[in-house]
């Protein structure tokens, strides 16, 4: 039987604050000012520059109206970011009980984004407990050789190995094709997190939780993600000036 939480182990990231980037806002996205004065936007942001879902996605807008989208697109931000705030305080050995009525740090539309973190905490333990001797949760980083950063999840060993993890949610279960740049921004985390520490971490993790239920695993290797990072880069440098 599983137990229904865990006392996780803590050790040292290797990254100091003053070795760290400050998230800021420019132009409704997100970007990064390093400890040397230079601003490099977000991982996420190059890969949604260069995705090859903007068609599709756009499409999507149109039929279901954007007014929609946009009431979509948020909710589920709001909530993405609740079961985050959850799960980096339960890895911080903050016991949260089922009779607690959780409050994020910040409004939500309605009681039921509370509700369904829990739940999304909830169904992600079994795999939460494959985490232990955590280097750092919700840890920002960057990279002057890949000229990006972002804030990763968690790093951590996941099941005895050092891993990058990444925690979603999602409406229902998504399949591994869908996903490609959840390996990406992973990736990149890796190699920002091995440029300020020289320490190469060579697995990702990738946790989903559905709100149909489902969890998703997905344990992965760098190496096979590397040169589309790459191509991916190089595309963004043409964009660079347009974002």
């Amino acid at each position: 039987m599983l137990a229904d939480s865990k006392v996780f182990n803590w050790i040292y990231s290797g990254i100091p604050n003053s070795k760290r980037p400050k998230l800021i806002e420019k132009s409704r996205k997100h970007y990064y000012l390093t400890p040397d004065g230079v601003t490099y936007p977000s991982v996420t942001t190059m890969l949604s520059a260069t995705s090859d879902n903007k068609e599709a996605l756009e499409r999507w807008r149109s039929n279901v109206g954007h007014q929609v989208a946009n009431f979509i697109t948020t909710e589920a931000a709001k909530n993405g970011t609740a079961t985050h705030q959850i799960i980096e305080e339960y890895l911080n050995n903050q016991r949260i009980e089922k009779s607690d009525i959780y409050t994020p740090s910040f409004p939500l539309s309605s009681q039921a984004h509370s509700l369904l973190s829990k739940a999304h905490l909830d169904q992600l333990k079994p795999l939460l407990h494959n985490i232990d001797n955590i280097r750092c949760t919700e840890i920002p980083l960057y990279s002057d050789e890949l000229r990006l950063a972002g804030t990763c999840d968690c790093i951590a060993e996941y099941n005895n190995k050092l891993s990058i993890i990444d925690f979603k949610t999602s409406r229902k279960q998504k399949k591994e094709s869908w996903i490609t740049n959840y390996f990406l921004q992973a990736t990149a985390y890796s190699e920002m997190y091995d440029y300020l520490t020289n320490v190469k971490i060579d697995q990702i993790v990738i946790l989903i939780s559905g709100e149909d239920g489902t969890i998703s695993e997905f344990v992965k290797e760098t190496k096979y993600y590397s040169k589309i990072l790459d191509d991916k880069l190089l595309e963004f440098e043409n964009l660079r000036g347009e974002i």
